[in-house]
């Protein structure tokens, strides 16, 4: 069953055991950053841990955790290959994630305030109207579809009651603060999965229909996560 599931292993570590492998349950990751006036495509997959995240648009309001590749961001340790410290795979869904931007209060004028970092719920609908994402391996195109095809496989759902200072006593306000490209956990399932060797180059194409009008201030940032939920067949040692 595991010749079916997953590419043959080849190219192993000097340091691992011959002819074992450790079958895990994961979920390999790489984000990407937008900002206001974003156009055109940029890559995910293909820049590891400890090296600038790829963006698109305004660079202003970038958080210190959305400028450079940590473990929040990506999983991967070497530029566009899983390599031996993740294995070979055998990829069953894929999801999208859209950071989501806090709702800080909302004023006398009844008007939501955002932070800099993260998008609005206006945001997150921009995206999904306008963008496009396509995986490739070893170059060949693997599946191509809109982002709105590839829902999120986790996220924030829901409302947020937010209380203001307006005349006449608080005025309750019910917003949209929460939202996520669809139902947190789903994804897009795959019937038939995508098998990714080790020495396989990995490529996300992210592409942006027209130019990206984020809400707001132009100094909004909020990063787009791609999730690949695989069965890894690593290395023992």
């Amino acid at each position: 069953m595991a010749g079916a599931l997953f590419p043959d292993a080849r190219f192993r570590s000097p340091t691992a055991v011959q002819n074992r492998s450790d079958v895990r349950d994961e979920m390999v990751y790489s984000a990407l950053r937008l900002g206001d006036g974003a156009v055109g495509q940029t890559k995910t997959f293909t820049i590891p841990q400890g090296q600038t995240i790829p963006s698109l648009g305004n660079a202003g309001g970038l958080a210190s955790w959305q400028t450079t590749h940590s473990a929040l961001t990506t999983n991967l340790t070497k530029a566009g290959e899983f390599g031996s410290a993740l294995g070979d795979a055998s990829v069953r869904g894929i999801g999208i994630t859209v950071e989501a931007a806090i709702p800080l209060t909302a004023n006398a004028s009844l008007t939501t305030v955002y932070p800099v970092t993260g998008g609005t719920p206006q945001d997150v609908l921009a995206v999904l109207a306008q963008a496009s994402f396509a995986l490739r391996i070893g170059g060949k195109k693997q599946i191509e579809q809109p982002v709105w095809a590839f829902p999120a496989l986790g996220g924030p759902k829901g409302s947020l009651q937010l209380v203001s200072g307006a005349a006449g006593g608080a005025t309750v306000i019910t917003t949209g603060g929460f939202v996520t490209n669809g139902e947190p956990g789903t994804g897009r399932k795959l019937k038939i999965p995508v098998l990714i060797a080790r020495t396989d180059t990995v490529e996300g194409e992210f592409n942006i229909a027209g130019t990206l009008d984020m809400f707001g201030s132009n100094t909004q940032s909020m990063l787009v996560w791609t999730g690949l939920l695989a069965l890894i067949k690593g290395d023992v040692r």
